[in-house]
């Protein structure tokens, strides 16, 4: 069991820079903006850390892999970010996720990117914590967010030999959730095969993380041709993103 637990940590806990006040990514901030001299954080470049000894690079050595722990938009896909991963990659699928809304919801203050990693990582900050809140999505086979929950209960059941119990998500109908210690799971149904979405309960208050699976669940699923925007957005119900087919010329006279 502990295995598992440190995996599912390591997975969704990882260091990444200090944040005091949020940035304003539309003018590219997105890390803190506080004072070099503040002794809890170390300046590389014109990027913040925190001072941790351990994570995070030495001023003579930053990351040298975009996104690997400081934001980075130059591959004009995502905002990619990993606060250790070496060469980090943006998440090849949509999931639903909206960084503005899980900002709002769960009173996070920046939004710090994307990474894949067996699942979709989406990190943000909270006022002086040092370390990064992550959410985690992945896309399953299974088409039914209830026959999902209990597949999963069973398996965690066969490898950690207790009871897992698996409960609906309050106010949003067919979504399931199961809890372990710290870490909680949600199967969630809406498009043609379910998501599972992982978090910890200090990235979103409880009573809080069910407003955000519900925008999860009523998001839109894009179609195969639509474009994806650069920061994890919701699509509004009939708004799928495809591309409209060209029109044909008018043939004939004017």
């Amino acid at each position: 069991m502990r295995a598992l637990v440190c995996a599912c940590l390591a997975a969704l806990t990882l260091g990444c820079p200090s944040q005091v006040e949020p940035g304003d990514p539309a003018k590219g901030e997105y890390g803190p903006k506080t004072d070099a001299d503040d002794p809890r954080v170390v300046k590389v470049g014109d990027d913040l850390y925190a001072k941790d000894g351990k994570s995070n690079p030495e001023p003579e050595a930053p990351a040298t892999s975009p996104g690997t722990g400081v934001p980075d938009e130059s591959n004009g896909v995502c905002r990619l970010y990993a606060p250790q991963l070496p060469d980090p990659e943006c998440c090849p699928f949509e999931s639903g996720f909206d960084e503005a809304a899980a900002r709002e919801i769960c009173g996070l203050d920046s939004y710090l990117g994307e990474s894949m990693r067996a699942s979709c990582g989406f990190f943000f900050m909270r006022g002086t914590d040092t370390d990064a809140l992550s959410f985690r999505i992945q896309p399953l086979m299974m088409e039914d967010a209830k026959q999902a929950a209990d597949a999963e209960a069973m398996r965690l059941r066969a490898q950690l030999k207790r009871e897992f119990k698996v409960e609906p998500v309050p106010g949003v109908a067919g979504a399931y959730m199961i809890r372990h210690d710290v870490l909680r799971w949600a199967f969630i149904p809406g498009w043609k095969k379910v998501r599972q979405f992982a978090w910890m309960d200090k990235s979103c208050a409880p009573e809080k993380v069910p407003q955000l699976i519900k925008v999860l669940a009523e998001a839109e699923q894009p179609a195969k041709t639509a474009e994806r925007p650069l920061l994890p957005t919701a699509r509004p119900a009939g708004e799928d993103g495809a591309k409209a087919p060209a029109v044909p010329a008018a043939s004939g006279a004017n």
